[in-house]
């Protein structure tokens, strides 16, 4: 049986379609067995921990970590007994900069609960083959950002990166605002442009502004 599409009766994603990007997940699990990420139980992990109602803050990432044991479903966050990856060393050094406590581990789940939606563009990926279902994923995720862009109270989307910097444009053209930065895995300069970014601090001003409690970005 086909999953359910999450945010029932909020996202108007076509059933038809969902079914057949569904299908082609379970055909991609069958073609490379056990090397799909992350696994069926976390695949819309990010939706079920922040609601729609609930979104303050779109965290807009690639697709899942293409290497066994990180992907938990979430952008950029690992499970709390993996070793941080380059992109959670490089967030470390940004809040560093930034004049927050670095993260003692890699698992995100503390923002989300908060109202971080942490999204990848991509809900899976094949090991050792990053962008490998980007392009069936699109639509289901461009759908889901069109939903949020036409939802009226203000949010802020985070874009790291040139991928989801694709979207500052038309997310500037509406109520919501757009933080961007190169990504944590840009290579110098681009990289210290990262880190000296401030992005935190500038999202939590952002959301201030709005009328929203500001994002405890601090995990122990």
């Amino acid at each position: 049986m086909t999953p359910e599409a999450p945010w029932p009766g909020v996202l108007d994603f076509p059933q038809d379609q969902f079914a057949a990007l569904m299908a082609f997940v379970e055909a991609e699990r069958e073609r490379h067995p056990h090397e799909v990420y992350p696994q069926d139980e976390e695949l819309f992990a990010a939706f079920r921990l922040t609601p729609y109602d609930e979104v303050k803050v779109v965290l807009l990432g690639q697709d899942p970590y293409p290497s066994p044991g990180d992907a938990m479903g979430l952008s950029f966050s690992v499970r709390p007994d993996r070793p941080l990856t380059k992109s959670l060393l490089s967030i470390n050094l940004m809040m560093s900069f930034d004049g927050l406590e670095p993260l003692t581990h890699g698992d995100l789940t503390k923002w989300g609960e908060q109202g971080v939606l942490l999204l990848n563009t991509a809900l899976t990926v094949v090991r050792s083959d990053a962008g490998s279902h980007l392009e069936q994923w699109k639509p289901f995720t461009d759908a889901v950002i069109e939903l949020l862009l036409a939802r009226d109270r203000p949010m802020v989307f985070l874009l790291w990166g040139g991928a989801a910097r694709k979207w500052e444009r038309r997310i500037a053209a509406t109520a919501h605002q757009p933080v961007a930065a190169p990504h944590p895995t840009s290579w110098e300069p681009a990289l210290t442009r990262f880190r000296e970014s401030r992005s935190f601090s500038q999202v939590n001003d952002l959301l201030v502004g709005m009328g929203h409690d500001p994002i405890d970005w601090e995990i122990s």
